[in-house]
Order: C-alpha cells, then sequence, then structure tokens
C-alpha cells in the first residue's frame, strides 16, 4: 500500500516537472518571430463603429420624424463592415404610411465616408446610405427615398 503511494507521489511530481518545462521552454523564446508567422495586424478602428440613433429630415421638411438608427460593427478581413440599418414608422411627402423595419448588410469606408447599399424594402431597388463625421462626436447620414434627400444628425448610443 505504501509503494502505490510512493507510486502516485513520484507520478505526481513528474508530470509537475515536466508541464512547467514546457511551460518555460514556450516562454523563453526571446527570438522575435518572422513577420510570416504572425497575421497581419488588422486596422479595426473607425470613427463609426458602433450605435448611432437620429431622425430624418428631408429638404422640403415632409417625411420627418422617422427615427433612424445605425449600428456599424467592426472591420472585416476584406476591409468591409457589418452593417444594421433601421427606420421608425412616419409618413411620406403624399401622406402615405411607412412601415418601420430593418435592412443588414456590409459597408465598406470611402475616404472619410463610410457607403452602405442595400436592397430598399419601401422602394425595391438598391439605395446607398452615406455618413460622414460631422462636428466632433457626431455623424451625418444621407440618403434618398423617393427622389427626396434625407439626411440626420446621428449621435452614438
Amino acid at each position: 500500500m505504501q509503494g502505490t503511494r510512493h507510486g502516485y507521489l513520484a507520478l505526481l511530481i513528474f508530470m509537475a516537472f515536466s508541464t512547467s518545462v514546457a511551460h518555460a521552454e514556450r516562454g523563453d523564446n526571446t527570438a522575435p518571430s518572422s513577420p510570416g508567422q504572425n497575421p497581419a495586424a488588422l486596422k479595426s478602428t473607425s470613427y463609426f463603429e458602433g450605435t448611432w440613433v437620429g431622425n430624418w429630415l428631408s429638404e422640403s421638411r415632409d417625411g420627418t420624424g422617422r427615427d433612424v438608427t445605425i449600428t456599424v460593427g467592426r472591420k472585416n478581413p476584406d476591409g468591409t463592415f457589418d452593417m444594421e440599418y433601421s427606420w421608425g414608422s412616419g409618413k411620406d411627402f403624399q401622406r402615405n404610411y411607412i412601415m418601420p423595419g430593418t435592412v443588414k448588410g456590409k459597408g465598406r469606408e470611402d475616404g472619410g465616408k463610410l457607403v452602405f447599399e442595400f436592397n430598399d424594402p419601401l422602394s425595391l431597388r438598391i439605395n446607398t446610405l452615406v455618413m460622414t463625421k460631422h462636428e466632433e462626436v457626431k455623424a451625418m447620414a444621407q440618403t434618398s427615398y423617393e427622389a427626396r434627400k434625407l439626411k440626420a444628425v446621428l449621435t452614438r448610443k
């Protein structure tokens, strides 16, 4: 019985020693790694990342007051951003009811702008939403709906 205890104790000491040596070997490598060993660092920060909220305003003041939320995710390895654009209910310039909705897709930075093209369920065609930096902590969003240009000053949520 006592021989078995010594055997287990010896096995335990051996296992503790071998794992500490293996850990030390991995940490003792002081040579810098070559660029081919590490994946390229991706610039993952963008001014536009995060959730932005505001209200759409039209050039002619028709269709105002509809809320807008734009969520921009982190930059993907292909350079795009996962985006979600949501709008609230309201009325168009002909006083027709506009249903609230959400679309998801990919956006891309183009200079100082973030461009998001999406299939618009309201107009049943491809539409573009453009965000630009506005003041220090705000963004301006622009899109069009039924030949009217909509603008919104957005703040971070």
